[in-house]
């Protein structure tokens, strides 16, 4: 299956818990059809919800631009990649977007110890418009 790895080629579940700034998450809220809603694990029992810019692809805007429907689409694409209530391994970056949301690199809980790169599988099912200008 395209997205999948095996352990050792990138972060494994176990990476998650022993690295900094990353951090498994439970998806709570798909937004668009590259940017998630997530609680956040910080330890102790302490969660922070916040919104995820995936990295790695974007996908047609939503909320704006000429092709809503595409838009639409890649948000059900999302939503069926990572549902709500699913878990997600995030790998953030310290910067944010305009929009008060993290950057990050998400990945999906798959089978035994792989993951499933949440972006790969976006990219390869047709939901990456760079290169292609759209509306901001």
């Amino acid at each position: 299956m395209t997205g999948l790895v095996r352990l050792g080629e990138m972060p494994t579940r176990e990476d998650f818990t022993n690295a900094l700034y990353h951090y498994k998450s439970t998806v709570t809220r798909i937004i668009d059809g590259d940017t998630c809603e997530v609680e956040i694990s910080l330890g102790c029992h302490v969660y922070s919800v916040r919104r995820i810019r995936l990295l790695g692809f974007d996908a047609p805007e939503l909320f704006s631009g000429d092709d809503r429907g595409s838009g639409a689409d890649a948000k059900a694409a999302l939503e069926a990649i990572i549902p709500v209530g699913s878990t997600v391994y995030i790998a953030t970056q310290l910067d944010h977007t305009s929009f008060d949301r993290l950057l990050g690199w998400t990945y999906a809980a798959g089978s035994g110890d792989e993951l499933l790169d949440v972006s790969e599988a976006m990219r390869s099912a047709g939901f990456d418009v760079t290169g292609r200008k759209t509306t901001a």
